[in-house]
């Protein structure tokens, strides 16, 4: 029926009014900017053919008019620097706006898949958020991807190890777990920091993120049962998963957000 096409059509085109509006915001601040230019090259015009017609009668150009398209002049020309500044300073702040959003975005979807439907796999919001971090400690891009996933492998093994090591040990010793697992520990940790020698591991933080996931996520239960088990419940295979998502989703936001920048550059280049 006709009564209902017209409110969808309404709604469709408030939208477009606002998501123009949003994306125009550059726009208008270049169009300033523009403006402002056109009335100084005006100004610095009429100032060049004022100096010619005084000259050409023998007068000194000191006259109370030419004195007055000076100072216009130089009060445009402060305008245009002013204009300048402000604009670049809200095209910061779009970018920055712009940034938070996806991210916001980007890292509400990972909470869901880890609170709903990826929730049996044993994925965690806090290990997808560290993911996310040793990404970006590492300098982005896919070269940081790329890093942080075997940093955070590298990490995870090696307090695998640790805890594998400490609950191996025979109890006729008389030697206390936790005297077995600093001992792990410390000789793990050691490996961490000898391994920044080498290009593919020279972030010892980063590496230090993938050990203590694996640390966190295995709390409190250190049975070899558990942490061996070729299961999906293995809280070792959701931390390592959890990181490597996590650091898929920043690449992704970070490449969402770079596209964005440029299409709304080249919509302010055209306008």
């Amino acid at each position: 029926m006709p009564w209902r096409r017209f409110p969808r059509r309404r709604r469709r085109t408030k939208r477009r009014r606002s998501c123009l509006f949003l994306f125009s915001i550059p726009m208008q601040f270049r169009l300033r900017l523009n403006c402002v230019l056109c009335v100084r090259a005006r100004l610095l015009r009429a100032l060049s053919d004022a100096e010619k017609h005084v000259r050409a009668a023998g007068e000194k150009p000191s006259s109370v008019g030419y004195g007055f398209l000076s100072d216009v002049a130089t009060l445009s020309v402060r305008l245009q620097e002013d204009c300048s500044m402000s604009a670049a300073s809200n095209r910061a702040i779009y970018n920055d706006a712009l940034r938070a959003a996806v991210v916001g975005i980007a890292a509400g979807a990972l909470a869901f898949l880890a609170l709903g439907p990826t929730s049996p796999f044993g994925l965690q919001v806090w290990a997808l958020l560290t993911g996310w971090a040793s990404f970006l400690l590492l300098g982005g891009g896919l070269d940081g991807l790329r890093k942080s996933a075997i940093h955070s492998l590298f990490g995870a093994s090696l307090a695998l190890g640790a805890l594998v090591f400490a609950t191996h040990q025979p109890e006729a010793l008389g030697v206390d777990f936790a005297v077995w697992a600093a001992l792990g520990v410390a000789v793990t940790v050691a490996l961490v920091t000898l391994a920044a020698r080498l290009p593919l591991l020279g972030s010892v933080p980063a590496s230090l993120l993938g050990y203590v996931s694996v640390l966190v996520a295995t709390l409190p239960d250190y049975r070899v049962e558990r942490i061996l088990s070729p299961s999906v419940g293995n809280p070792v295979f959701g931390a390592v998963a959890s990181l490597i998502i996590g650091a898929l989703f920043a690449y992704a936001a970070e490449e969402i957000v770079q596209r964005l920048r440029s299409r709304v550059s080249e919509s302010i280049a055209k306008a």
